[in-house]
């Protein structure tokens, strides 16, 4: 069964190594970013002689999506390599997986987030310990973003802390073999300079296909082969309402409309929550609730004046710092003539943020000519002029 691919994208890690143990941290960074929100079922073999059934959303745009929920025996078959994980305990907080290739991992009950513990004949044990963490990708909707820090432990290994700062960025139409799903695009930027996609489809309730690209630019990409868990399985469509169908034809990778009322500058505007699923109707859009404006501290001397774009938003300065970093580095083309701004920003219950601006432009129209260019972006448009 052929799994069809996209671009990968997004993710930093901290802390250096040795030339040869760097190598090996990189390869087990590639390993954990891909397998950290896995889960599968064999394709074929099963209920149906006649093979699963290719599954297909309506096209259309779809509303916030809520944090799924599992239940012990859910199944995903992912490929690259093809590996079946089942759940096997749903606690309080943590569910725990099992693979057909021996291994197994405890997760937290957000799909989006790192595993807590995993382990593999390979690889060996790995913990991982989520701290500072700073506002919410769910329910899923657009501009929701959130930061993390990550302290991982492998066997006869230091610790590493890895600062995580995710956004979602868009919706799209994703082709993967169990069929065209309406996904959320969820781009993380990790420390290190690996960068993730991750597309979460709300029918399936788990990612449907996942991209990563380390900081030595290593891609690889792990797409959804089937589905058994209790609102879908490979074969069928879920029992739930599904979106009103829209007059569209399905294209593999292609970004759905915004729903309504998505806010260009989330992180001041736009409730720290999991966002949203497409709804081939637009969902309305909640009511608006007042938001105190941010307080912002001056830019460091030096700062320059003129119109910017916001490329990301950090938790704390040495974050922005490297982050601006990483993403010029990525994006030399773009970014390699620009000079960070960073503009410390108080949002009151939300904490405070970093936003890092790129420029000076020599207009907020030439300024907003890099919009869409940056993936790790999204949607987001934020320009401003300083003095």
């Amino acid at each position: 069964m052929r799994c069809s691919s996209t671009r990968v994208e997004t993710e930093p890690v901290r802390g250096s190594v040795g030339s040869r143990a760097g190598a090996v941290v990189a390869a087990l960074c590639l390993m954990v970013a891909l397998s950290a929100c896995e889960t599968p079922p064999k394709a074929g073999g099963g209920e149906d002689q006649a093979g699963p059934r290719h599954v297909v959303d309506p096209v259309g745009r779809i509303g916030q999506a809520p944090l799924p929920t599992y239940a012990v025996g859910d199944q995903y078959v992912f490929d690259n390599p093809e590996e079946t994980w089942t759940i096997r305990d749903v606690g309080d907080d943590t569910i725990t997986w099992d693979s057909d290739l021996g291994g197994m991992r405890v997760t937290p009950r957000d799909p989006l987030m790192p595993s807590l513990l995993s382990g593999s004949p390979d690889v060996g044990t790995v913990t991982r310990e989520v701290r500072q963490k700073a506002g919410s990708l769910w329910p899923l909707s657009i501009g929701n973003e959130a930061s993390f820090l990550v302290s991982v432990s492998m066997e006869g290994r230091p610790a590493q802390s890895l600062a995580w700062n995710c956004r979602v960025v868009g919706t799209t139409r994703t082709e993967v073999p169990p069929g065209s799903f309406n996904t959320y695009k969820v781009a993380c930027v990790r420390s290190d300079g690996l960068r993730l996609y991750t597309y979460h489809s709300p029918t399936v309730g788990y990612f449907v296909r996942r991209e990563v690209t380390t900081s030595d630019e290593q891609q690889q990409t792990r797409s959804l082969l089937a589905v058994s868990n209790g609102r879908i399985t490979a074969r069928g469509i879920p029992d739930a309402p599904a979106p009103v169908a829209a007059p569209a034809a399905p294209a593999q990778s292609t970004p759905l409309p915004a729903p309504d009322g998505a806010s260009a500058t989330p992180d001041a505007s736009t409730p720290v929550a999991p966002t949203a699923p497409l709804a081939a109707t637009p969902a309305p859009a909640p009511a608006p609730q007042p938001v105190a404006q941010p307080a912002t501290t001056a830019a460091a001397p030096g700062a320059w004046a003129g119109a910017g774009v916001r490329v990301g938003s950090f938790r704390t300065m040495e974050g922005a710092r490297t982050g601006w970093a990483n993403f010029q580095s990525a994006y030399p083309g773009l970014l390699g003539d620009l000079s960070p701004r960073i503009e410390r920003v108080d949002l009151g219950d939300k904490g405070t943020y970093y936003r890092v601006y790129g420029g000076p432009f020599p207009s907020a129209s030439a300024a907003r000519d890099l919009c869409g260019q940056i993936p790790e972006m999204g949607s987001v448009c934020d320009v401003k002029t300083f003095n």
